[in-house]
């Protein structure tokens, strides 16, 4: 027998200890995406509304997916990356398969009921037919956002969405509207990106709706092997010339952002990290490019003899060559081996023989490093308990690990 949730997601009054319900997150986007619309928690079938379950679980909500479309509801969480070993690569098969069949058993959902224009009415008039989509908003931080995948009544793929709900969010999906239109038709042969399908507002929330890739499970440790060649003809596809370091476009946006930052001890860590940069590698050549900014396992899979590459928030033609293959092998590393300064410090050095650039290893490895370092600090907002704070330390201890060595000549940063 259903039972509603003590309260909405929004618009009722917090009881004590609801913020560390898990499910409050999806529930508060779920109400956004429904304004006006009643969301409760149900356990089981309701009595009529639009019906999501929680996925895998109201205890481990990554996601929700629709209850009364099971085809769906499966290929939600049939989509896959380089990312996914053998196991997690059977888990979503199973979980698809279960989902295929028996969606109808899971008993933690979500019942929207009533409410004004939705995001499903938005998203019908963008593909002109009626749909139905599962939601996603990933972890905790501060460019938290929905990502929608889009179906028809069939259960058919149309799209992505991503959904920027606040001034961080609408920044980062804009920059990717806009980043998707400059890559198109511009990206080396052998590698795909996403197109965009509309780009507008809908009840004060930016949409960007993109095509969507059909993705299949992945060679084993398959993660591990960097694609150094299409991300140096990526980075070279928008232009590229030997430049000191000091007078190329990245190393003047890095230094105004580090200017910028929340003040605090790492970000002070940060300024006298650069500015050693500056001293020691500054007069050396460097080969100017385009970075992803953001080129994971994750972010990536093969088809055949294609690599479809996505989510280009971070897309910036002010790059460097080489640094796209650095943030790879960081993120590969401290994903699979855990995070800590000495196995940043050896994805970087095992990193510079595929990076591809004109500079040494080191040079790449401290400009990377400085700028992951600012990037996670405006993350973080000034929150230094948060994980963006903390991958910011870990990045800024790596960082003047290396100034710390002998720069070629016997001398130290200082």
């Amino acid at each position: 027998m259903a039972a509603k949730a003590e309260t909405p997601a929004v618009g009722g009054s917090s009881g004590p200890g609801e913020s560390s319900d898990p499910t409050s997150p999806m529930l508060e986007t779920v109400a956004r995406l429904f304004p006006g619309a009643e969301v409760s928690r149900s356990r089981g079938p309701s009595d009529g509304g639009f019906e999501l379950a929680f996925f895998p679980s109201a205890r481990w909500p990554n996601a929700v997916v629709p209850v009364g479309c099971p085809r769906a509801a499966a290929r939600s969480v049939r989509r896959f990356s380089v990312a996914d070993g053998p196991r997690p690569t059977l888990a979503r098969l199973a979980s698809a398969g279960a989902l295929r069949v028996g969606i109808g058993a899971v008993r933690d959902r979500v019942v929207v009921r009533g409410g004004d224009d939705s995001v499903l009415d938005h998203l019908a008039r963008v593909f002109g037919e009626r749909v139905t989509v599962s939601i996603a908003i990933g972890t905790a931080r501060a460019n938290r956002k929905p990502v929608l995948q889009v179906f028809d009544d069939a259960g058919r793929t149309l799209g992505f969405a991503k959904v920027g709900v606040d001034a961080t969010s609408r920044h980062h999906v804009g920059l990717e509207a806009r980043n998707l239109a400059l890559l198109e038709g511009r990206v080396p042969g052998g590698m795909s990106v996403p197109a965009v399908v509309d780009a507008s507002t809908w009840a004060d929330h930016l949409v960007l709706v993109m095509t969507a890739f059909s993705t299949r499970p992945q060679q084993p440790n398959a993660r591990r092997v960097v694609p150094d060649r299409l991300m140096g003809e990526f980075s070279r596809a928008f232009g590229s010339e030997r430049r000191e370091l000091v007078g190329t476009p990245f190393w003047a946006d890095l230094s105004l952002a580090s200017t910028r930052l929340p003040p605090g001890d790492v970000a002070r860590r940060v300024g006298s990290a650069r500015a050693a940069v500056e001293e020691r590698y500054g007069r050396l050549p460097v080969r100017t490019g385009a970075w992803h900014g953001d080129w994971t396992p994750w972010n990536m899979a093969w088809a055949g003899g294609t690599l479809q590459v996505w989510d280009f928030e971070r897309f910036d033609r002010a790059g460097l060559v080489g640094l796209d293959a650095l943030h790879y092998v960081v993120n590969e590393r401290t994903q699979r081996l855990g995070p800590s300064a000495r196995v940043v410090l050896d994805a970087v050095q095992d990193a510079g023989g595929g990076a591809d650039g004109d500079a040494p290893t080191e040079v790449l490895a401290a400009c990377y490093l400085a700028s992951v370092a600012v990037r996670y600090l405006e993350g973080a907002a000034g929150d230094r308990t948060s994980g963006a704070h903390r991958r910011a330390e870990l990045v800024t201890e790596a960082l003047e690990e290396i100034l710390d060595r002998p720069a070629p000549g016997g001398s130290r940063a200082t």
